[in-house]
């Protein structure tokens, strides 16, 4: 939530407040980000809307988003990159073996938070898109002429190709560091990342216009753009073969979680400072051996939150170095 101002649960934040909760400010994350010297609060808070009444289905007022940085209200997209945060939980693997959409969107989240360009020209894209494609359906019923795609296809060329040369760089970087992780956490398999595009790589405006031109008549037959970022995808390949589709479930959960940690590797290159890496209960599927080399990498972290519901997975040299925090009946209790 402090990362994107999103939950990484639910995409209604009704389901993140408190059923006793009634009216003004309902909901409230907060901390304080230490670099150096410097320290920036951050707040996200969820309130009451008294602009408009409830609908006619809904017994409450709607919630309004709003994020205070040093106590100052700000926009929510200035609050990506205020605080650096790379999280894994079980549910990650449908990165390796779920839709495109879920790893496009793996890749819009993780550089919107290290580049404000990207995360500009990801809307700008999508606004484009959204014009595009619908003008392709008037020029299908015979509403609109194919002359007036000109302005569009350069616009979306425009902003597409900011998106790839971002995205691959992205890969670029990843790719070796997913390799090397893997290595170390499941052993002699190789581990590769690649970026699957819809137009070729180290595309300039000009090509991605002509590629758009070559998919017109396919484009007005379906009413939908056809290349471009947004139909783009990652694929990962152990020794080779499609690991989406023939990897065992341990191997795509190796594959998913070694990507966190790669990110987490680009994340303190881009930002110049490591991002808070968030393990959740990640240590129930792996082998010993595997548990203690992941602990090694998370002790050696600057600062790592681990969830688990079996105390007995963590070795006690790392429990020794922990504050250790119990959550029973929705109360925390400290044992540091």
């Amino acid at each position: 939530m402090l990362a994107t101002a999103r939950s990484p649960r639910t995409r209604s934040d009704r389901e993140l407040v408190r059923w006793q909760a009634s009216e003004g400010e309902v909901a409230r994350v907060a901390a304080r980000i230490e670099r150096g010297t410097d320290t920036v609060d951050v707040d996200v808070i969820l309130r009451r809307s008294y602009a408009a009444p409830p609908a006619e289905d809904e017994p409450e007022r709607p919630l309004v988003k709003l994020v205070r940085v040093n106590g100052l209200p700000r926009r929510l997209s200035f609050l990506l990159g205020q605080v650096n945060v790379v999280m894994f939980r079980p549910e990650d693997i449908d990165l390796v073996t779920g839709a495109p959409a879920l790893r496009r969107r793996y890749l819009d989240v993780l550089l919107s938070q290290v580049d404000p360009d990207y995360a500009r020209a990801l809307t700008r894209y999508g606004r484009v898109l959204v014009q595009r494609n619908h003008l392709l359906r008037r020029i299908a019923e015979g509403l609109a002429g194919e002359g007036e795609l000109e302005y569009w296809d350069g616009e979306l060329a425009h902003h597409g190709v900011a998106l790839l040369t971002a995205r691959l760089d992205a890969v670029a970087q990843l790719a070796p560091r997913a390799a090397d992780l893997h290595a170390r956490i499941a052993g002699e398999e190789n581990l590769a990342v690649e970026y699957a595009g819809t137009v070729e790589p180290g595309v300039d405006e000009r090509s991605f216009g002509r590629a758009l031109a070559g998919s017109r008549r396919r484009e007005l037959a379906l009413g939908a753009t056809m290349i471009g970022p947004h139909r783009d995808d990652l694929r990962f390949l152990l020794d080779g073969r499609d690991l989406g589709v023939y990897g065992s479930r341990g191997q795509q959960r190796s594959a998913a979680l070694v990507l966190r940690l790669a990110e987490a590797g680009l994340m303190q290159t881009r930002r110049g400072e490591p991002p808070v890496l968030l393990l959740d209960d990640v240590l129930s599927e792996l082998d010993a051996r595997r548990r203690q080399v992941l602990l090694n990498i998370a002790h050696a972290w600057e600062q790592t939150l681990l969830t688990t519901s079996d105390l007995d997975l963590v070795a006690p040299s790392v429990r020794r170095a922990a504050n250790l925090y119990s959550v029973a009946r929705g109360s925390v209790t400290c044992g540091c």
